[in-house]
């Protein structure tokens, strides 16, 4: 039998989680299902980026974006959609030298998750 504590729930870590565009939604819910079903508390920081963002704030990065990458230092990123031919920078690519992330194959990381540093 579990006893009930009397603590404060714990605060989890913050981490900013960017749903994405296209099949981006569903691939992050599938996620959070699986990392909320491990029990680990994270204080999820949803923001928009790519086309969403787009439509909402007219910029595919917004400066929230940006200051929430800052301030957790990790995100969750779904899939985002990139017009190259109406002149759009890809946000991944804008987002790892933003950042200074380097991505290559042999990276020990599986999918689109980054420690800003």
């Amino acid at each position: 039998m579990s006893k009930k504590s009397d603590k404060a729930p714990h605060q989890g870590r913050a981490v900013t989680l960017i749903p994405g565009d296209g099949v981006g939604p569903e691939v992050v819910s599938a996620a959070l299902a699986v990392i909320e079903a491990t029990g680990i508390a994270i204080e999820w920081d949803r923001q928009a980026a790519g086309m969403n963002a787009f439509r909402r704030f007219g910029t595919p990065v917004p400066d929230a974006l940006i200051k929430s990458l800052k301030r957790t230092g990790v995100a969750l990123k779904g899939p985002l959609e990139t017009r190259v031919a109406e002149g759009w920078r890809s946000v991944n690519v804008y987002l790892r030298r933003t950042f200074d992330l380097q991505h290559t194959p042999d990276n020990e990381f599986c999918g689109s998750a980054y420690a800003v540093q």
